[in-house]
């Protein structure tokens, strides 16, 4: 869990702040404030590139951990509603 918040939640908020500077950049200093902007984006979109190319694979048939997975989740629902075979 650590990891993954290294790797996705942290530079996503640094990138945020990051962005929040150009409020305190002059108002007539449009190239900094566009640069800035422009930047804080691209950098943006390629992180979150970067984070979907990191997850998992996904394919068009169903997998062995996934049926085992919904049957379980299925189990427990019947239980809990309090369906018995």
């Amino acid at each position: 869990m650590l990891f993954f918040m290294m790797q996705t939640y942290i530079p996503a908020v640094l990138l945020v702040v990051l962005s929040w500077v150009s409020f305190w950049i002059n108002r007539s200093s449009v190239p900094a404030r566009v640069g800035l902007t422009a930047t804080t984006v691209l950098s943006m979109t390629t992180h979150m590139i970067g984070v979907y190319n990191r997850g998992p694979e996904s394919t068009s048939y169903i997998k062995g951990s996934t049926a085992m997975h919904s049957h379980g989740s299925y189990k427990r629902m019947q239980n809990n509603i309090g369906f018995r075979k």
